[in-house]
């Protein structure tokens, strides 16, 4: 089963109409309301449930039933936006609310914005200029000396048009200018709440806040952690298993949400579906065939030392020697150090050497800030630059040997495509460029560029461009990834969905929330239970008496904590596992939750964001391909998105290409979310624009 972000909603109108009442506020002429206070007034001065704001002159705010004077409303925000127009909606006409575009997920959002929690709860819901935002206090960078809050981060919790529920970090920082030009927040000193500054506010530039970054730095939310309960509550699935208890609970009324779930899916297994040797791992081979040269362009004692450990580590994993050299060799693979591109940036008095001519010459950058290598094993890093050098060394050669394609077996040539937008001096609309690769069944390929000005009279070209703009139209907020085809008369489009995938996420909370360290079960209990273990399990009798033994001496209660390092997971695996489960099935206590064990793969279905699956539906393939199994640990950084494959001649043939997305050498260690020549046309890109 494949959990997704997709909700399937159910609304009651008739209960959302009894108890509440509707206003859209719309403003005439030029500009959009999120640069005005239009959309923090309701809030701030009639007590408004909930505004929501998503672009243009457009806003909706919610009231109690009966709460809020319509003519004293319009005259409070007339008096200073005059041009505005605020009208009371019937939630139950649907054809003038189409007219408005006031569309299901609007009224969703309207109610979640309006959600409210305890002032006990850790995490407080912010509905802040019509969008709303999921906050910790500890998400905030706060200065040592002064005490002074120099940026806050939260989650935006968004319903897309898709039915989608989304999550994505925002950042305020404090303002660094004299004058403060962009929409500005501060923290109220009567209440704390972060909100909007009004014209009545007596605010210094100096206190507000304004959307950005506070250093070149992003601040990142991890979509997955189940190392603790803890962690779990400040992860992106952890949230969202809380925004969906609190629809529930505070919305049960006007809303019911169930996640979108597909049963019928295949996945890609590399050791009965992959083909054998395709991914050439042999990188020795590759950089003694070719030879490596190491410049170093930085000069300085610090640079000197890490060529030398780059030339002993090469030599320890891959077995090479590399001489360094004071200039690039054309015939070689060339690892280059220099310094980040913000060092050239901030002294302009050294020469940039990222605007240096490099035509005719293989070259990785090995930038002192960015790079570091490991004491007692080969650093991720290391190998990274030596399969992005091998790939450029591909694109120049014009042949793949980062993998044998001829493996695949292709009967004839696949084209990949992806493009670029770019806007020409002061035209409104953007121009585009396309970059092209055409890979033959022995791995050789060709590789071109041209743009929409130059379009002539090419069936192949008017196809590409036919592809791009008229899925366009059809999937305005989707993004439009590459194309790929054996035929123009059949081009496959990857379309990035705003879905995602998800594991059981009620389970999980469920069983972390009941293992917590911190909770203590009594000793006797524990050991009685022990005991009929032991009569049960005769294999481990030993281990249920070295666990009695242990527990012997200690006072009358023992923290989960305490006792799950007493049970020694990792020494005594079988054991401890047969004990945990018979304490939890027999006693209603759960040490461990084994997340990650296969055991409890239906329970926590972590299935459904490892690895690279695929289902059918409406003649299109969906697709996603997350974190591999084999390798997954108790946190996942990113989620795992679902893509769409459309085939323009009615045939898909995307499936064929599963193994170009099961190898290692793009995003090292793990597999890559579209076919690998994407990856070589990024390249090509990057050394063309």
């Amino acid at each position: 089963m494949i959990i997704t972000n997709k909700l399937r909603v159910d609304i009651n109108n008739e209960n959302i109409d009894r108890d509440f009442d509707i206003y859209r506020v719309s403003k005439s002429g030029s500009g959009n309301l999120d640069k005005t206070n239009i959309l923090d007034i309701p809030v701030q001065y009639f007590k408004a449930k909930s505004v929501v704001y998503t672009w243009g002159r457009n806003c909706f705010v919610l009231f109690n039933k009966g709460k809020v004077d319509h003519e004293e409303l319009k005259k409070v925000i007339q008096q200073e936006h005059p041009e505005c127009i605020v009208e009371k909606l019937d939630i139950l006409d649907r054809e003038k609310l189409k007219e408005i575009y006031f569309g299901e997920e609007l009224l969703i959002q309207l109610l979640l914005n309006s959600i409210r929690v305890p002032n006990t709860e850790r995490f407080t819901y912010n509905n802040l200029s019509g969008k709303l935002f999921y906050m910790f206090p500890e998400w905030r960078d706060v200065d040592k000396k002064t005490g002074e809050i120099k940026m806050i981060y939260a989650l935006e919790v968004k319903v897309t048009k898709e039915m989608c529920l989304q999550l994505s970090v925002k950042t305020y920082s404090k303002n660094k200018s004299e004058k403060c030009t962009s929409a500005a927040y501060m923290f109220d000193k009567s209440t704390g709440y972060f909100r909007r500054v009004l014209k009545s506010d007596e605010c210094p530039n100096d206190q507000k806040y304004i959307f950005r970054n506070y250093s070149s730095n992003h601040n990142t939310v991890e979509y997955l952690n189940f190392s603790s309960y803890d962690t779990y509550t400040r992860c992106k699935v952890g949230v969202f298993t809380r925004v969906m208890n609190d629809i529930e609970r505070y919305l049960g009324e006007y809303l019911k949400v169930a996640n979108y779930m597909y049963e019928d899916y295949d996945g890609f297994d590399i050791k009965t579906d992959g083909i054998l040797g395709f991914e050439n791992k042999d990188y020795t081979m590759l950089l003694k065939n070719k030879g490596v040269t190491i410049v170093d362009e930085v000069q300085e004692v610090a640079s000197r030392n890490l060529m030398i450990e780059i030339q002993r580590d090469l030599n320890k994993y891959y077995n090479i020697d590399i001489k360094n050299s004071n200039k690039l060799n054309e015939e070689t693979y060339n690892l280059r150090i220099i310094h980040n591109s913000k060092y050239y940036e901030q002294n302009k008095q050294e020469e940039d050497p990222y605007k240096m001519n490099l035509d005719n010459h293989i070259v990785q950058h090995v930038t002192m800030e960015d790079f570091s290598l490991e004491d007692k094993k080969e650093s991720p890093s290391l190998k990274k630059i030596i399969q992005e050098v091998i790939i450029k060394g591909d694109i120049k050669d014009r042949k793949i040997s980062i993998a044998n394609w001829s493996k695949c077996l292709f009967e004839t040539t696949w084209t990949f495509v992806i493009r670029e937008k770019y806007w020409v001096d002061n035209k409104k609309t953007p121009n585009f460029r396309y970059y092209r690769m055409k890979v033959d069944t022995d791995g050789t390929f060709d590789l071109d560029s041209f743009n929409d000005e130059e379009m002539i009279d090419n069936q192949e070209i008017i196809a590409i461009e036919f592809a791009y703009k008229n899925n366009e139209k059809d999937y305005l907020d989707q993004e439009i990834e590459g194309l790929l085809y054996r035929s123009i008369d059949n081009i496959q489009v990857v379309i990035k969905t705003p879905f995602s995938t998800m594991p059981n996420y009620k389970k999980l909370e469920n069983a972390l929330r009941l293992t917590q360290g911190d909770k203590v079960v009594d000793i006797d209990e524990i050991t009685n239970g022990i005991m009929i273990f032991k009569d049960n399990y005769e294999e481990y009798i030993e281990y249920a008496d070295m666990l009695v033994h242990k527990l012997q001496g200690q006072s009358k209660y023992i923290k989960q904590s305490e006792l799950l390092k007493l049970m020694e997971f990792r020494k005594y695996k079988k054991a401890s596992k047969a004990l945990n489960r018979f304490i939890h099935e027999n006693l209603g206590i759960w040490i461990s939750p084994e997340i990650r064990d296969s055991a409890f793969e239906e329970d926590f279905n972590l299935g459904s964001i490892c690895d690279i699956k695929y289902f059918y539906q409406e003649s299109q393939i969906y697709y996603f391909v997350g974190t591999k199994r084999r390798s997954l640990n108790q946190s996942v950084h990113n989620a795992s998105t679902v893509r769409k494959v459309i085939a323009l001649g009615g045939h898909i043939e995307f499936d064929k290409l599963m193994q170009l997305m099961a190898v290692e050498f793009v995003r090292n260690g793990q597999y890559t979310v579209t076919p690998f020549p994407y990856k070589y046309l990024r390249e090509y890109q990057k050394a063309n624009k």
